[in-house]
């Protein structure tokens, strides 16, 4: 039994572990690049993509919390 609860604990850590990586990863560029063109003259397209990976982290934290 005690097998068993160990590979559920660690399962658990690596889904956390995983959804940790993916909100850092998708709030991180997303800072770095706001902080780093303050005068708003990077392209379109860097903006774009750090969009997309702070959405799909908002999103991976919102669902990981919002579930009853």
């Amino acid at each position: 039994m005690k097998l068993q609860t160990a590979k559920r604990e660690l399962r658990i850590t690596a889904v956390f572990g995983a959804i940790f990586l993916v909100v850092v990863g998708g709030f991180t560029p997303y800072s770095v690049v706001r902080s780093i063109d303050r005068r708003y003259e990077l392209d379109a397209d860097i903006y774009l993509a750090v969009s997309v990976c702070y959405g799909v982290a908002t999103c991976s934290f919102l669902s990981h919390h919002l579930r009853p």
